[in-house]
């Protein structure tokens, strides 16, 4: 099972490109992708000698890094050298591609413990409809630690779900923080009354937060939810530090302050200094299953089921369980993984079902282990003769 296809790594072959291929391969050989990669130059203002010149050195270099991620055990397709605009060139070519990550570096060094961001990567996360990881500099895949900002939009329910399946790849912690806005004190004269409206907020969002979460599956992950009033872009700032967060999963289309974080007047509270890694998901989801249609044995179907169905994929586990059934009807253990899958997406009836009728099988099987083993102690012979 592969949890994506393809992931874009951008490269302009600099001092910290060796940082980004790693970890983006990395990455790649997690998820079971194949890695595209890119380089992007601007040669329109040079002479032809100095082109051929410049790419037969940079296909040269692009071919040692792919054999060197080939090398590390994951599929890397043939280099790409597009000639443009950096941010321009990267956005086509991930759509060209349909790839499911595009995965760039972050920006440049502030001079303290912190960095910037960019113009380059403001300019890919605001153009492309793909999920963009931006990796900051002198960070590793070790992830411990994630945060997932939620709204209640689409958009943070398709972040959340993919913070919950990289939780669970990297198995880490992941937070889950919903900030909302709450009333201020100049528009109430009455103190009282004040106390009483921002009581009543605060029960209206944590309902509203428990009703989003409650059709969620968190199973078999490390989680927390916080709730807090204030400034989206304060508070989110404050529990990465203070949560030491490694990896910061978002939607960046939605109908609060969150959504602008990338993309309106509060982008510069959060980005001027880095404060880690980041996804940024818009329309388009980062998860894409990739299910091997090719195998045909009743193990292979089995650990893939069982794998799908520990990711919280439902739909995809029953598909192979049923696979599993359809190579051997009496396979029990299928039959308990779809009665399982049932049983966690609320539908009893069905669980039952499934449930009874591996009891079934498995008495049947027993029944003939017995009839077997009786067999085996006596000879036809005209008649049963015990064997002593």
């Amino acid at each position: 099972m592969k949890l994506l296809e393809k992931i874009l790594i951008a490269t302009d072959l600099g001092p910290a490109s060796e940082e980004i291929i790693k970890n983006g391969s990395d990455l790649a050989k997690l998820l079971g992708a194949k890695v595209v990669l890119l380089y992007v130059l601007d040669l329109t203002n040079e002479n032809p000698k100095i082109q051929e010149f410049i790419l037969k050195a940079t296909n040269t270099q692009l071919h040692r890094i792919k054999d060197e991620i080939i090398n590390k055990g994951v599929e890397c397709e043939e280099p790409i050298i597009a000639n443009g605009s950096s941010y321009n060139e990267i956005v086509k070519e991930a759509s060209i591609n349909d790839v499911n990550l595009i995965f760039i570096g972050s920006g440049n060094e502030t001079g303290k413990p912190t960095y910037s961001l960019g113009l380059n990567a403001k300019k890919i996360i605001q153009k492309t409809k793909i999920p963009v990881w931006v990796n900051k500099p002198n960070s590793t895949l070790k992830i411990k630690n994630i945060l997932c900002p939620i709204d209640f939009s689409d958009s943070s329910a398709l972040a959340l779900k993919n913070a919950i399946v990289l939780s669970k790849k990297f198995n880490a912690k992941l937070s889950i923080l919903n900030v909302y806005e709450s009333v201020h004190p100049v528009d109430y004269l009455d103190i009282h009354y004040l106390e009483k409206e921002i009581e009543n907020e605060r029960k209206i969002n944590e309902s509203d937060f428990h009703d989003f979460l409650s059709q969620i599956d968190f199973r078999n992950i490390k989680f927390e939810t916080i709730l807090l009033s204030g400034f989206p872009d304060v508070e989110i700032l404050n529990a990465i530090k203070e949560r030491k967060i490694d990896l910061l999963i978002m939607g960046t289309t939605g109908k609060s302050g969150i959504a602008k974080l990338f993309l309106g007047s509060t982008t510069e509270k959060v980005i001027r200094e880095l404060p880690c890694s980041f996804i940024t998901t818009k329309s388009k989801d980062l998860i894409k299953l990739v299910i091997e249609t090719k195998m045909n044995d009743i193990d292979t179907h089995f650990r893939e089921a069982e794998l799908l169905f520990n990711d919280g994929f439902f739909e995809k586990a029953l598909q192979e369980y049923n696979l599993c059934l359809d190579i051997d009807p009496m396979h029990i253990r299928s039959l308990k993984g779809i009665a399982s899958v049932y049983d966690v997406i609320g539908d009893k009836k069905k669980a039952k079902y499934y449930l009874n009728l591996a009891d079934e099988v498995y008495k049947h099987m027993w029944d003939e282990k017995i009839e077997k083993e009786v067999r085996k102690n006596y000879q036809v012979k005209g008649d049963f003769r015990l064997h002593h």
